[in-house]
Protein backbone atom coordinates (compact mmCIF):
# COMPACT_ATOMS: atom_id res chain seq x y z
CA UNK A 1 0.00 0.00 0.00
CA UNK A 2 1.20 3.20 -1.04
CA UNK A 3 1.70 6.13 1.59
CA UNK A 4 -0.43 8.90 2.07
CA UNK A 5 0.38 12.22 1.72
CA UNK A 6 -2.24 14.91 3.43
CA UNK A 7 -2.92 15.89 -0.30
CA UNK A 8 -4.40 12.39 -0.49
CA UNK A 9 -6.11 12.09 2.40
CA UNK A 10 -7.62 15.14 4.14
CA UNK A 11 -8.52 13.08 6.94
CA UNK A 12 -5.11 12.87 7.79
CA UNK A 13 -4.46 17.30 7.93
CA UNK A 14 -6.24 17.87 11.80
CA UNK A 15 -4.21 15.04 13.41
CA UNK A 16 -1.46 16.49 16.04
CA UNK A 17 2.58 15.17 15.49
CA UNK A 18 4.20 13.67 18.41
CA UNK A 19 7.93 15.66 17.92
CA UNK A 20 10.20 14.65 19.93
CA UNK A 21 13.45 15.94 19.62
CA UNK A 22 16.68 13.76 19.92
CA UNK A 23 19.50 16.94 20.57
CA UNK A 24 18.68 19.70 23.51
CA UNK A 25 20.70 21.50 25.75
CA UNK A 26 20.81 22.30 29.62
CA UNK A 27 23.47 23.58 31.82
CA UNK A 28 23.71 26.24 34.95
CA UNK A 29 25.77 29.05 34.91
CA UNK A 30 29.20 27.40 36.15
CA UNK A 31 28.52 28.99 39.85
CA UNK A 32 25.25 27.03 39.39
CA UNK A 33 27.13 23.53 40.22
CA UNK A 34 28.45 25.01 43.52
CA UNK A 35 25.35 22.78 45.49
CA UNK A 36 26.89 19.38 43.73
CA UNK A 37 30.37 20.12 44.69
CA UNK A 38 31.28 17.39 47.60
CA UNK A 39 33.57 19.20 50.19
CA UNK A 40 36.67 16.97 49.67
CA UNK A 41 36.48 18.79 45.68
CA UNK A 42 35.16 22.56 46.82
CA UNK A 43 38.61 24.12 46.89
CA UNK A 44 39.44 23.29 43.54
CA UNK A 45 36.02 24.10 42.11
CA UNK A 46 36.18 27.26 43.60
CA UNK A 47 39.72 28.24 42.28
CA UNK A 48 38.25 27.30 38.50
CA UNK A 49 35.27 28.95 38.69
CA UNK A 50 37.43 32.08 39.87
CA UNK A 51 39.52 31.51 36.66
CA UNK A 52 36.09 31.58 34.60
CA UNK A 53 34.86 34.42 36.25
CA UNK A 54 37.59 36.84 34.46
CA UNK A 55 36.68 35.67 31.22
CA UNK A 56 33.73 35.45 29.23
CA UNK A 57 32.48 33.06 25.94
CA UNK A 58 31.68 36.09 23.95
CA UNK A 59 35.19 37.29 24.36
CA UNK A 60 36.24 34.55 23.04
CA UNK A 61 33.87 34.62 20.15
CA UNK A 62 35.00 37.56 19.14
CA UNK A 63 38.75 37.03 19.17
CA UNK A 64 38.18 34.04 16.36
CA UNK A 65 36.42 36.58 14.73
CA UNK A 66 32.63 35.99 15.24
CA UNK A 67 30.16 38.99 14.23
CA UNK A 68 28.93 40.92 16.68
CA UNK A 69 25.24 39.61 16.00
CA UNK A 70 26.71 36.03 16.45
CA UNK A 71 28.28 37.00 19.98
CA UNK A 72 25.56 38.58 21.16
CA UNK A 73 22.99 36.00 20.58
CA UNK A 74 25.06 33.19 21.34
CA UNK A 75 25.15 34.71 24.48
CA UNK A 76 21.51 35.87 24.97
CA UNK A 77 19.89 32.81 22.99
CA UNK A 78 22.70 29.59 23.20
CA UNK A 79 22.73 30.49 27.12
CA UNK A 80 19.78 31.83 28.08
CA UNK A 81 17.30 30.80 30.68
CA UNK A 82 15.82 27.78 28.81
CA UNK A 83 19.23 26.66 29.06
CA UNK A 84 18.90 26.33 33.36
CA UNK A 85 15.08 26.74 34.16
CA UNK A 86 13.31 23.59 33.43
CA UNK A 87 10.18 25.93 33.41
CA UNK A 88 11.21 27.94 30.38
CA UNK A 89 12.63 25.36 28.72
CA UNK A 90 9.37 23.83 29.30
CA UNK A 91 7.47 26.60 27.49
CA UNK A 92 9.64 27.36 25.00
CA UNK A 93 9.64 23.48 23.71
CA UNK A 94 5.85 23.07 24.15
CA UNK A 95 5.73 26.60 22.06
CA UNK A 96 7.61 24.78 19.41
CA UNK A 97 5.69 21.75 19.21
CA UNK A 98 7.93 19.56 20.58
CA UNK A 99 7.04 17.25 23.63
CA UNK A 100 10.22 15.05 24.72
CA UNK A 101 13.48 16.19 24.85
CA UNK A 102 17.18 14.40 24.60
CA UNK A 103 19.24 16.51 26.77
CA UNK A 104 23.01 17.07 26.27
CA UNK A 105 25.45 19.83 28.45
CA UNK A 106 25.29 23.20 27.57
CA UNK A 107 28.59 24.20 28.14
CA UNK A 108 31.32 23.09 30.23
CA UNK A 109 31.12 21.09 33.45
CA UNK A 110 33.62 21.15 36.81
CA UNK A 111 36.63 19.70 35.93
CA UNK A 112 35.86 19.05 32.05
CA UNK A 113 38.74 17.10 29.94
CA UNK A 114 38.52 19.17 27.02
CA UNK A 115 41.52 20.82 26.36
CA UNK A 116 40.93 23.39 23.98
CA UNK A 117 38.03 24.79 26.20
CA UNK A 118 40.24 24.79 29.47
CA UNK A 119 43.80 26.13 27.68
CA UNK A 120 43.07 29.49 27.01
CA UNK A 121 41.52 30.12 30.68
CA UNK A 122 44.89 29.04 32.34
CA UNK A 123 43.13 26.11 33.86
CA UNK A 124 45.38 23.05 34.64
CA UNK A 125 44.34 19.37 33.01
CA UNK A 126 42.33 17.84 35.74
CA UNK A 127 42.85 14.38 37.17
CA UNK A 128 41.14 11.63 36.40
CA UNK A 129 39.60 11.38 39.92
CA UNK A 130 38.60 15.23 39.33
CA UNK A 131 37.00 14.55 35.36
CA UNK A 132 34.90 11.90 37.67
CA UNK A 133 33.87 14.32 39.96
CA UNK A 134 33.28 16.39 37.27
CA UNK A 135 30.38 14.38 35.83
CA UNK A 136 29.37 12.90 38.93
CA UNK A 137 28.28 17.02 39.80
CA UNK A 138 27.24 17.90 36.02
CA UNK A 139 24.54 14.26 36.29
CA UNK A 140 23.31 15.20 39.84
CA UNK A 141 22.28 18.88 38.53
CA UNK A 142 20.62 17.38 35.43
CA UNK A 143 18.81 15.13 37.33
CA UNK A 144 17.35 18.01 39.18
CA UNK A 145 16.36 19.55 36.22
CA UNK A 146 14.90 17.04 34.81
CA UNK A 147 12.97 15.90 37.53
CA UNK A 148 10.50 18.86 37.40
CA UNK A 149 9.20 17.10 33.79
CA UNK A 150 10.64 13.29 34.32
CA UNK A 151 7.95 12.38 31.44
CA UNK A 152 9.54 14.86 28.90
CA UNK A 153 13.13 15.58 29.42
CA UNK A 154 15.52 12.50 29.25
CA UNK A 155 18.90 13.45 30.53
CA UNK A 156 22.24 11.90 29.01
CA UNK A 157 24.57 11.24 31.82
CA UNK A 158 28.24 12.25 31.55
CA UNK A 159 30.97 9.22 32.68
CA UNK A 160 34.43 9.49 32.32
CA UNK A 161 35.71 6.09 30.01
CA UNK A 162 38.38 5.65 31.48
CA UNK A 163 37.64 4.84 34.82
CA UNK A 164 35.37 1.99 33.85
CA UNK A 165 34.76 0.87 37.57
CA UNK A 166 33.63 4.37 38.07
CA UNK A 167 31.43 4.98 34.64
CA UNK A 168 29.37 1.66 35.78
CA UNK A 169 27.81 3.09 38.61
CA UNK A 170 27.53 6.27 37.33
CA UNK A 171 25.07 4.40 34.79
CA UNK A 172 23.03 2.57 37.53
CA UNK A 173 22.93 5.92 39.34
CA UNK A 174 21.79 7.59 36.58
CA UNK A 175 19.09 5.20 35.52
CA UNK A 176 17.49 5.35 38.76
CA UNK A 177 17.39 8.53 39.38
CA UNK A 178 16.07 10.06 36.38
CA UNK A 179 18.45 10.20 33.75
CA UNK A 180 16.84 8.27 30.78
CA UNK A 181 18.83 9.41 27.66
CA UNK A 182 21.59 7.16 28.17
CA UNK A 183 25.57 8.23 28.34
CA UNK A 184 27.33 10.80 26.22
CA UNK A 185 29.98 8.46 24.51
CA UNK A 186 33.51 9.76 24.88
CA UNK A 187 36.10 9.51 22.61
CA UNK A 188 39.27 6.91 23.29
CA UNK A 189 42.45 8.78 22.05
CA UNK A 190 43.88 6.77 19.36
CA UNK A 191 47.56 7.12 21.12
CA UNK A 192 47.83 3.71 23.29
CA UNK A 193 47.43 5.03 26.61
CA UNK A 194 43.89 3.47 26.68
CA UNK A 195 42.94 0.19 25.44
CA UNK A 196 40.60 0.23 21.91
CA UNK A 197 36.95 -0.10 22.08
CA UNK A 198 37.70 -4.19 21.55
CA UNK A 199 39.22 -4.40 25.21
CA UNK A 200 37.29 -6.63 27.62
CA UNK A 201 37.65 -3.94 30.06
CA UNK A 202 34.64 -2.23 28.50
CA UNK A 203 32.57 -5.52 28.93
CA UNK A 204 30.82 -4.20 32.33
CA UNK A 205 29.83 -0.80 30.72
CA UNK A 206 28.42 -1.96 27.64
CA UNK A 207 26.35 -4.85 29.74
CA UNK A 208 25.65 -2.11 32.11
CA UNK A 209 24.02 0.27 29.39
CA UNK A 210 22.21 -2.65 27.61
CA UNK A 211 20.75 -3.46 31.12
CA UNK A 212 19.43 -0.45 31.88
CA UNK A 213 18.20 0.56 28.20
CA UNK A 214 20.88 3.38 28.49
CA UNK A 215 21.83 4.41 24.22
CA UNK A 216 25.35 5.44 23.85
CA UNK A 217 25.06 8.67 22.87
CA UNK A 218 28.03 10.92 19.99
CA UNK A 219 27.42 14.44 19.91
CA UNK A 220 29.18 16.74 17.51
CA UNK A 221 32.57 17.28 18.42
CA UNK A 222 32.03 15.79 22.24
CA UNK A 223 33.62 12.35 21.13
CA UNK A 224 37.14 14.78 19.86
CA UNK A 225 40.33 13.91 22.12
CA UNK A 226 40.34 17.49 22.44
CA UNK A 227 44.02 17.85 23.38
CA UNK A 228 45.04 17.40 19.93
CA UNK A 229 43.99 20.69 18.73
CA UNK A 230 46.56 23.77 18.84
CA UNK A 231 44.19 26.59 20.51
CA UNK A 232 44.58 30.33 19.43
CA UNK A 233 45.70 28.82 15.46
CA UNK A 234 43.05 29.62 12.96
CA UNK A 235 42.62 26.36 12.01
CA UNK A 236 41.62 25.19 15.30
CA UNK A 237 37.67 25.45 14.69
CA UNK A 238 38.13 23.92 11.06
CA UNK A 239 40.23 20.80 12.00
CA UNK A 240 37.77 20.45 15.08
CA UNK A 241 34.77 20.56 12.64
CA UNK A 242 36.43 18.45 10.18
CA UNK A 243 37.58 15.15 12.14
CA UNK A 244 34.81 15.01 14.47
CA UNK A 245 33.17 13.09 11.95
CA UNK A 246 36.06 10.58 12.37
CA UNK A 247 36.13 10.07 16.13
CA UNK A 248 32.30 9.99 16.61
CA UNK A 249 31.50 7.84 13.83
CA UNK A 250 35.05 5.59 14.29
CA UNK A 251 32.59 4.01 17.43
CA UNK A 252 30.41 2.65 14.90
CA UNK A 253 33.23 0.56 13.28
CA UNK A 254 35.09 -0.17 16.34
CA UNK A 255 31.56 -1.58 17.94
CA UNK A 256 30.62 -3.31 14.66
CA UNK A 257 34.13 -4.96 13.69
CA UNK A 258 35.09 -6.24 16.94
CA UNK A 259 31.65 -8.10 18.14
CA UNK A 260 30.52 -5.61 20.79
CA UNK A 261 27.10 -5.31 19.13
CA UNK A 262 27.08 -9.14 18.52
CA UNK A 263 27.82 -9.65 22.44
CA UNK A 264 25.62 -7.11 23.29
CA UNK A 265 22.18 -7.39 20.77
CA UNK A 266 19.95 -4.64 22.57
CA UNK A 267 22.97 -1.61 22.58
CA UNK A 268 22.02 1.28 21.01
CA UNK A 269 24.54 4.20 19.62
CA UNK A 270 22.93 7.32 18.65
CA UNK A 271 25.02 9.95 16.30
CA UNK A 272 23.70 13.90 17.04
CA UNK A 273 24.37 17.13 15.27
CA UNK A 274 26.81 15.28 13.01
CA UNK A 275 24.24 15.30 10.39
CA UNK A 276 23.50 12.42 8.07
CA UNK A 277 24.84 12.75 4.66
CA UNK A 278 28.00 10.32 5.85
CA UNK A 279 25.56 7.70 6.92
CA UNK A 280 24.67 5.72 3.01
CA UNK A 281 28.74 6.88 2.02
CA UNK A 282 29.90 4.78 4.97
CA UNK A 283 27.67 1.97 5.08
CA UNK A 284 28.32 1.57 1.47
CA UNK A 285 32.36 1.41 2.43
CA UNK A 286 31.63 -0.56 5.50
CA UNK A 287 29.74 -3.49 3.68
CA UNK A 288 32.72 -2.94 0.61
CA UNK A 289 35.32 -3.82 3.26
CA UNK A 290 33.84 -6.76 4.54
CA UNK A 291 32.78 -8.33 1.40
CA UNK A 292 36.27 -7.71 0.23
CA UNK A 293 38.90 -10.38 -0.10
CA UNK A 294 40.25 -9.02 2.99
CA UNK A 295 37.25 -9.27 5.01
CA UNK A 296 37.38 -12.73 5.01
CA UNK A 297 38.29 -13.28 8.68
CA UNK A 298 35.72 -10.91 9.58
CA UNK A 299 32.54 -12.78 7.55
CA UNK A 300 33.60 -15.85 9.37
CA UNK A 301 32.73 -14.21 12.90
CA UNK A 302 30.20 -10.98 12.18
CA UNK A 303 26.84 -12.50 12.45
CA UNK A 304 25.58 -9.19 10.23
CA UNK A 305 26.61 -6.83 7.89
CA UNK A 306 27.19 -3.02 8.30
CA UNK A 307 24.12 -1.86 6.62
CA UNK A 308 22.33 -4.76 8.93
CA UNK A 309 24.08 -3.78 12.33
CA UNK A 310 22.91 0.11 11.84
CA UNK A 311 19.45 -0.80 10.98
CA UNK A 312 19.47 -2.79 14.64
CA UNK A 313 21.17 -0.69 16.62
CA UNK A 314 22.42 2.67 15.51
CA UNK A 315 20.65 5.94 14.96
CA UNK A 316 21.08 9.40 13.93
CA UNK A 317 20.28 12.51 15.48
CA UNK A 318 19.43 14.32 12.74
CA UNK A 319 19.31 17.88 14.12
CA UNK A 320 18.27 20.78 12.29
CA UNK A 321 17.89 18.72 9.30
CA UNK A 322 17.53 19.96 5.55
CA UNK A 323 15.37 18.96 3.09
CA UNK A 324 18.28 17.35 1.28
CA UNK A 325 18.89 15.17 3.99
CA UNK A 326 15.35 14.53 4.45
CA UNK A 327 14.70 13.22 0.79
CA UNK A 328 17.55 10.98 1.46
CA UNK A 329 15.76 9.68 4.59
CA UNK A 330 15.62 5.93 2.87
CA UNK A 331 19.31 5.77 1.98
CA UNK A 332 19.95 7.06 5.33
CA UNK A 333 17.12 4.29 6.68
CA UNK A 334 14.14 5.85 7.77
CA UNK A 335 13.55 4.13 10.60
CA UNK A 336 17.13 5.16 12.06
CA UNK A 337 15.89 8.82 11.69
CA UNK A 338 14.89 11.26 15.06
CA UNK A 339 14.54 14.93 14.03
CA UNK A 340 16.46 17.18 16.66
CA UNK A 341 15.82 20.89 17.28
CA UNK A 342 19.27 21.65 18.84
CA UNK A 343 18.08 23.76 21.43
CA UNK A 344 18.70 26.70 22.46
CA UNK A 345 21.38 27.19 19.87
CA UNK A 346 21.96 29.53 17.46
CA UNK A 347 22.46 27.17 14.58
CA UNK A 348 19.41 25.31 15.32
CA UNK A 349 15.65 25.49 14.58
CA UNK A 350 14.55 27.76 17.63
CA UNK A 351 12.11 29.81 17.62
CA UNK A 352 11.32 28.95 13.87
CA UNK A 353 11.01 25.12 14.70
CA UNK A 354 7.67 25.13 12.76
CA UNK A 355 8.73 26.63 9.76
CA UNK A 356 11.74 24.93 9.33
CA UNK A 357 9.61 21.85 9.24
CA UNK A 358 7.70 23.41 6.71
CA UNK A 359 11.05 23.94 4.69
CA UNK A 360 12.04 20.41 5.11
CA UNK A 361 9.09 18.13 5.47
CA UNK A 362 6.54 19.39 3.48
CA UNK A 363 5.03 17.30 0.55
CA UNK A 364 6.50 14.15 2.28
CA UNK A 365 4.40 11.28 3.22
CA UNK A 366 2.67 11.61 6.24
CA UNK A 367 4.19 8.18 7.97
CA UNK A 368 7.62 9.14 7.44
CA UNK A 369 7.09 12.71 8.81
CA UNK A 370 5.71 10.75 11.84
CA UNK A 371 8.67 8.25 12.25
CA UNK A 372 11.18 10.95 11.86
CA UNK A 373 9.93 13.64 14.09
CA UNK A 374 8.87 11.25 16.92
CA UNK A 375 8.46 7.15 16.58
CA UNK A 376 11.87 6.27 16.17
CA UNK A 377 12.99 8.65 19.04
CA UNK A 378 10.37 6.56 21.16
CA UNK A 379 11.98 2.86 19.93
CA UNK A 380 15.54 4.26 21.15
CA UNK A 381 14.93 5.86 24.33
CA UNK A 382 11.83 4.83 26.81
CA UNK A 383 9.65 7.71 26.55
CA UNK A 384 5.93 6.77 27.20
CA UNK A 385 3.84 6.66 24.14
CA UNK A 386 0.96 7.52 25.99
CA UNK A 387 2.23 10.14 27.56
CA UNK A 388 3.85 11.76 24.31
CA UNK A 389 0.76 11.04 22.54
CA UNK A 390 -1.27 12.97 24.93
CA UNK A 391 1.00 16.21 25.45
CA UNK A 392 1.52 15.79 21.59
CA UNK A 393 -2.83 16.19 21.70
CA UNK A 394 -2.15 19.29 23.81
CA UNK A 395 1.34 20.84 21.84
CA UNK A 396 2.08 19.63 18.36
CA UNK A 397 1.48 21.14 15.25
CA UNK A 398 -1.23 19.68 12.87
CA UNK A 399 0.28 17.66 9.73
CA UNK A 400 -1.44 20.38 7.52
CA UNK A 401 0.33 22.93 9.02
CA UNK A 402 3.67 21.11 8.69
CA UNK A 403 2.62 19.85 4.82
CA UNK A 404 2.33 23.24 3.95
CA UNK A 405 5.53 24.67 1.84
CA UNK A 406 6.95 27.64 3.50
CA UNK A 407 6.87 30.30 1.03
CA UNK A 408 9.39 32.92 3.10
CA UNK A 409 12.72 32.32 5.27
CA UNK A 410 11.68 34.09 8.41
CA UNK A 411 13.80 37.45 8.54
CA UNK A 412 15.31 37.54 12.05
CA UNK A 413 19.10 37.02 13.67
CA UNK A 414 18.29 33.40 14.44
CA UNK A 415 17.07 32.85 10.62
CA UNK A 416 20.43 34.49 9.38
CA UNK A 417 22.59 32.66 11.29
CA UNK A 418 21.29 29.46 12.11
CA UNK A 419 21.40 26.17 9.65
CA UNK A 420 17.37 25.72 9.90
CA UNK A 421 16.74 26.67 6.63
CA UNK A 422 20.00 25.26 4.80
CA UNK A 423 19.99 24.25 1.43
CA UNK A 424 22.65 21.37 1.47
CA UNK A 425 22.67 18.06 3.18
CA UNK A 426 26.05 19.69 5.17
CA UNK A 427 26.91 22.85 6.90
CA UNK A 428 25.60 24.79 4.24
Amino acid sequence: MALQTVDEHEGLAGERLMMISSDTHASPPFEGFADYVEQKDMAAFQAELDTRNAFRHAALGKAQGKSEEMNTLQAEQGFGPGTRDPDVKARHEEADGVVGCVIFPNGPRPFAPEFRERAPLGLPAPSLKQRVAGARIYNRWLADFCSAYPDRFFGIAQIEIEDVDAAVEEVKWAAENGLRGGIAFPGVAPSGEYPGLHDEIYEPLWSVCEEYNMPLNTHGVDSIPAQLYPFGHVANILLTLTEAFFFSTRHLWWLMWTGVFDRHPKLKLTFAELLADWIPRTLSDLDSTLNSNLGAEGRAVLELTPTEYWQKHCFVGASFMSRTEANARHDVGLDSVMWGSDYPHVEGTWPHTRESLRNTLAGLPVEDIRKMLGENALRCYSFDPDRMRALADQFGPTIDEISTPLEEIPDSPQARLGMAFREGDHWT
